[in-house]
């Protein structure tokens, strides 16, 4: 079975939702979302006011936009997708925000994202979301209509961007869909492609490793009018392969206590004295002053070096 957040980039690759399976993400983006997902979900379920600029925002668009009593919001709603012929399931997972509306019958799917996300292209548009559909496919009732919203915030700001509203008639060709995914998935073969951007755990496919080996074996680089997403695609998978390689070394070095022999050198650990000067005004500008600044302190580094005793 495919989870619904699977759905958008296993119609690409089969592989794509096995690696996220295997290699689940977090990072501080997403840490970030489940910090707004947490206090929007809070507030709406018990009126608690949000502290997050952000999650004020989508609350306070959730009130404009579906004021009670005449729509029902639930959160955080768990909802299974099955298959209207046999009733195995397809797909299940936890949906956001499912809104009913009392007087009309049109129920509404909302999903929380952060606008970085959407910026960077890694969300399909709400009317190609297939995650959406999904959870608005299993928890419409028959006879009803559905509506989704890709609910972005940032800034202090939300932005909704809503799909059409869909009835029977216009969904059937969306479930069809959402069942190939399904049985396409039961045979996990990685396909390489400008999708592959949008796969976060694509550092462990053997696809964008080839990607990378690519890149390697190209002596002249020439871009025309056909190459130049291959190409900038193998250059981000070299970065991408040589950062995890680095990561790993520096894991193994802390780990055996002991430096890794390069030749006539040693990759280790060492201890920089931090006395360096660097334009902080500039850093402060890019975002990068916490990441970068160390003027004045010690900090670890790793590098190729003399062995030790030598």
């Amino acid at each position: 079975m495919i989870r619904p957040s699977s759905l958008s980039i296993a119609k690409f690759c089969a592989l794509a939702p096995v690696l996220s399976e295997r290699y689940p993400t977090r990072n501080a983006g997403t840490d970030r979302g489940n910090a707004v997902d947490a206090q929007v979900t809070a507030s709406l379920v018990s009126g608690a006011e949000p502290a997050d600029a952000d999650a004020r925002a989508c609350v306070e668009w959730f009130r404009e936009q579906f004021p009670a009593p005449r729509y029902r919001i639930a959160c955080q709603k768990r909802v299974t997708l099955r298959d209207p012929d046999t009733g195995a399931i397809i797909t299940e997972g936890t949906a956001d925000v499912l809104v009913h509306d009392t007087q009309d019958p049109v129920d509404y799917v909302v999903d929380l994202k952060k606008r970085e996300q959407y910026d960077a292209g890694r969300l399909a548009d709400p009317d190609e979301n297939l995650q959406l559909h999904a959870y608005a496919l299993a928890s419409t009732a028959e006879g009803r209509s559905y509506q989704t919203y890709l609910l972005l915030f940032g800034s202090g700001r939300a932005e909704p961007i809503p799909s059409k509203i869909y009835t029977a008639e216009t969904w059937a060709p969306i479930l069809t869909r959402i069942q190939e995914i399904n049985e396409r998935t039961g045979e996990p073969r990685g396909e390489s492609g400008e999708h592959c951007g949008q796969c976060y755990p694509r550092i462990h496919c053997p696809q964008w490793a080839l990607r990378a080996y690519r890149g390697l074996e190209r002596n002249d680089v020439a871009f025309n009018d056909n190459n130049g997403a291959d190409l900038l695609l193998e250059a981000k998978a070299m970065e991408e392969r040589a950062a995890r390689i680095r990561e790993l070394a520096k894991h193994k070095v802390d780990t055996d206590g002991k430096g890794i022999r390069v030749g006539s050198q040693e990759y280790r650990r060492i201890m920089m004295s931090g006395q360096m000067t660097v334009d902080t005004a500039a850093l402060e500008r890019d975002g990068l002053y916490e990441r970068y600044a160390r003027v004045g302190r010690g900090f670890a580094s790793y590098k190729l070096c003399r062995p030790r005793g030598k």
